[in-house]
């Protein structure tokens, strides 16, 4: 491969974990109850010279406060941690804690040289950390912000072993091996390991740079590995979904024995010998580019539908092909990905407010956690490790940015049911709004604000069907990361990204059924949603879609044996849809005999279960790729980003007097476009060709008969984009 092609990729790289325009430097907050190692009753040694495996063990130990509980967080300050055995979190039945570090750098956790020798084991690693294992039942687990060095001479090691069940999240970690031996650099577990997420890691080194054998799905974002000896990723298990993965190697850069989702990949380095990916399952694989391999993609997948690409390329590919039940292009919808903007840490003591701090005189949580709020000198809010009650709304707004728990957040229980809390986000002076790290059922979330919300690590579902938990009601961005809820959607500006998204609404208990249901997983009364990632239990209809644009990249139903299946898994009325790797597992009892449900200018078509591929092992159905969009419909792209290169872009419509719509829209410098105009029915109006002007921008107007709801389509070659309007007199 050309040193330009490894330039390109060592930038790939550095693109992932690009610094923000601040410092990375997490402080602990004023008596946030953190467990700071370097003090008392601990005092870890953090120059590296004395071995502190006994004192972390501790650590852990002391402050596993067991399932139903708060979590508590172990902050290891900047310096150097000697370990020479597996520090080792409970395993089974089992809560928290958070291994936080104050830098990503600077808290480095190194393996004595020579410890863990040998040949090492995917299946049984010995770990430098490990947060788990066994049963489903490894619950909150997280590792945030620091380096795990194995030294050298550790050919057995494993960089971090991470498990974790419902909601767990490793994030900002470097795993490095010093010589490049080791058996696995993360390992994503074996057995019921699962739902969980890995984001922003890097690993240099081992035989495996990311290994996965997981029963209920894992996600990946912005992962990083290189100098790999057999593969940078191998995925196997039931399901794994990955976004963004670099691999800069001459070992192939993935292995697939999984219902893999891969998107956004670049590998370099490479060997002509070998290709980049072999798959030997099923895959969906979007904008992926190599260089320096035989080829992009070897695919030996059993069934296998579609020829694999034979390039270096790979534009939207899914071995299995694609499903539709209306007119549709056989691809995924490929909606904008908009990454959630990082929050700086707040530096300064004084601008954080302890909520424990305003329970002053008779106040309850509430009024509390609402005078820490408004204290106009706080920017960012603690919530200790103790039980706080929220039994009516709280709103964010004024300058707070944060909101940082790792506490439980119940709600208050009344003679005839729950009284529930609500954390409203309204506007403020802070663009963005962080919330993270609490364990609060029964509390829901509303984004009622137009600024950008980030949910990260929280579990705050609660199984009543009156219940809303997430709730995107205004314009602005709500993105969810590693989280455990119901998502209701009701603004049709609204816009939201979610990636390892688990919603465990056992919602066969009530009506689930489209149009006169109560309980739901994911509803949408318009807006736009992309999600990575999205698991789910038992029966009932996993998604309702309204009027709304919704693309699911990887979705995992662990249906075991409870309940009964629903007339339908999804339902999707006059809304654009692409469901990618949908997958059931049950135990013995029935499966869908309807996946997907589509009604269309008031035609209703059912996509059934005996239409799809079946899997052979366990009682199993996998949806490769189903899509329905149709551009008379709804706009499939997001008007307010940049179109990816050679796809136009509507800009503007306005309308005119006298019943007519100017439309303004971005080309690639093509000389000719057509402009068409439908009715709300899809039936076609007129037709128009136009030049475009200057730099491919095309304006043009046409003329409607009547008030109503129109939609407009801009096709230039096999390229097009539609958007929705409506006329009133």
């Amino acid at each position: 491969m050309t040193h330009r092609a490894i330039a390109c990729a060592i930038i790939c790289v550095a693109g992932i974990f690009q610094s923000p325009a601040f410092a990375e430097n997490i402080i602990n907050p004023p008596r946030s109850g953190w467990v700071d190692v370097s003090k008392s009753p601990y005092n870890a040694d953090t120059t590296g010279k004395t071995d502190v495996t006994a004192i972390l063990q501790k650590a852990i130990n002391d402050n596993d406060l067991g399932p139903g509980n708060s979590y508590r967080t172990i902050y290891l300050p900047n310096g150097n941690y000697l370990v020479s055995n597996t520090v080792q979190w409970s395993t089974g039945n089992s809560q928290g804690p958070v291994f936080q570090g104050q830098s990503r750098k600077g808290v480095v956790i190194r393996l004595k040289d020579g410890t863990f020798t040998g040949t090492g084991s995917t299946a049984s690693p010995k770990a430098v950390l490990a947060t788990g294992d066994g049963v489903a039942q490894n619950f909150n687990k997280a590792i945030f912000n620091l380096t795990v060095n194995i030294g050298s001479n550790n050919s057995g090691a494993c960089g971090v072993y991470f498990y974790s069940n419902n909601e767990g999240i490793i994030e900002n970690v470097d795993i490095i091996s010093e010589d490049g031996q080791g058996s696995v650099g993360l390992h994503l577990g074996n057995g019921e390991q699962g739902p969980c997420m890995a984001r922003k890691i890097y690993v240099k080194g081992f035989k495996y740079g990311v290994w996965g054998d997981a029963l209920n799905s894992v996600t990946l974002s912005q992962i990083a590995v290189q100098g790999q000896s057999t593969c940078g990723l191998a995925c196997g298990g039931r399901s794994m979904y990955v976004d963004s993965l670099t691999s800069i190697n001459t070992a192939p850069a993935v292995l697939n024995e999984s219902d893999l989702v891969l998107i956004n990949g670049n590998f370099a380095g490479g060997s002509a010998s070998v290709p980049a990916i072999t798959n030997n399952a099923r895959i969906f694989a979007r904008n992926i580019t190599t260089s320096g391999y035989s080829k992009a993609i070897s695919d030996l997948g059993q069934g296998r539908k579609i020829a694999a690409p034979t390039g270096m390329t790979i534009n939207d590919y899914s071995s299995y092909g694609c499903l539709t039940l209306f007119p549709s292009p056989l691809r995924s919808i490929n909606l904008p990905i908009k990454r959630p903007p990082d929050v700086e840490w707040e530096q300064d003591t004084a601008k954080w407010a302890n909520i424990n701090d305003y329970k002053t005189g008779n106040r309850t949580d509430v009024q509390a956690l609402q005078a820490a709020i408004d204290d106009p000198k706080k920017t960012s809010i603690i919530m200790p490790d103790i039980w706080h009650t929220i039994d009516s709304p709280v709103y964010i707004r004024g300058n707070i940015k944060r909101i940082v728990g790792t506490c439980r957040v119940a709600c208050e229980w009344g003679v005839s049911g729950p009284i529930l809390g609500t954390f409203v986000i309204t506007d403020g002076t802070a663009p963005v709004v962080q919330i993270e790290r609490l364990n609060c059922q029964g509390t829901s979330i509303f984004q009622q604000s137009s600024r950008t919300v980030i949910v990260e690590a929280v579990t705050n579902e609660f199984e009543d069907p009156k219940v809303d938990n997430d709730r995107a009601d205004g314009t602005g961005d709500l993105f969810l990361i590693d989280c455990v809820a119901r998502l209701k959607v009701t603004n049709p500006k609204a816009h939201v990204w979610a990636w390892q998204f688990n919603s465990e609404q056992q919602s066969y208990f009530f009506n689930s059924k489209p149009d006169t249901s109560q309980a739901y997983n994911l509803k949408m009364l318009g807006g736009t949603a992309w999600i990575f990632g999205y698991k789910t239990e038992v029966y009932g209809t996993k998604g309702h879609f309204y009027n709304a644009v919704a693309e699911l990249l990887g979705f995992y139903n662990y249906a075991g044996c409870r309940g009964r299946a629903e007339p339908t898994q999804f339902y999707a009325k006059e809304s654009n849809i692409s469901i990618v790797s949908g997958t059931q597992l049950v135990f013995g009892c029935p499966l869908y005999d309807t996946l997907v449900t589509v009604v269309r200018g008031g035609v209703t078509k059912n996509l059934l279960a005996t239409q799809t591929n079946p899997v052979l092992e366990w009682e199993n159905y996998t949806i490769p790729l189903f899509s329905n969009f149709d551009s008379t419909m709804v706009s499939v792209r997001d008007p307010r980003a940049m179109p990816a290169a050679g796809i136009p872009a509507i800009i503007d419509i306005q309308a005119l007097p006298r019943k007519n719509i100017a439309v303004t829209w971005s080309g690639s410098g093509r000389q000719s476009a057509t402009m068409r105009l439908f009715d709300a029915r899809g039936t076609l109006l007129a037709t128009r060709e136009f030049t475009a002007g200057a730099g491919g921008i095309h304006c043009a107007a046409i003329s409607v008969p009547s008030s109503g709801t129109y939609f407009v389509d801009v096709q230039s070659g096999s390229e097009r984009s539609v958007r929705k309007v409506m006329i009133v007199d």
